[in-house]
């Protein structure tokens, strides 16, 4: 690998970095939105997630033959350079596990509305039974009550 093939890494890495930055964003509103419940909102943020993703893999198919060679390389490269691919694939490193550490927030979030969700729709099903049991009467029905007082 050359100086030249390493400062394509770099702007690939820079660029992917870029695009990251703006999945965390994506991935903090995401998160922010299901706490409120506006689970349309949260869809439509992980449609723009899926979007920021394509163009991430992208700049990855541009520059995979570059990453993967890197560590054979990179001793190679001047010093100035080397030491900017290195601190790039660092803060890379620390946005994903930003992105993963959100993901995981948005995974629970979304597991808590599904139970939620779940344990509304048993609670309606039973009081459906109940409502079905009494012939569709309201328990103030004066069919229901009793008449003897």
């Amino acid at each position: 690998m050359n100086e030249a093939n390493a400062k394509r890494l770099l702007e690939g890495l820079k660029k992917q970095r870029s695009i990251y930055g703006a999945l965390a964003q994506l991935t903090r509103s995401q998160a922010e939105v299901l706490a409120r419940g506006e689970t349309e909102a949260a869809v439509q943020l992980a449609a723009s997630r899926e979007t920021e993703m394509r163009r991430i893999e992208k700049i990855d198919g541009d520059i995979a033959e570059f990453k993967e060679s890197w560590p054979e390389w990179r001793d190679q490269v001047p010093t100035p350079t080397r030491s900017e691919v290195q601190s790039e694939f660092l803060a890379l490193g620390d946005t994903i596990g930003e992105i993963i550490a959100l993901d995981k927030q948005v995974e629970d979030t979304y597991r808590a509305h599904r139970t939620e969700v779940s344990r509304e729709i048993k609670r309606i099903d039973g009081t459906r039974r109940v409502q079905r049991a009494y012939g569709g009467q309201s328990a103030t029905s004066p069919r229901l009550l009793d008449r003897s007082q």
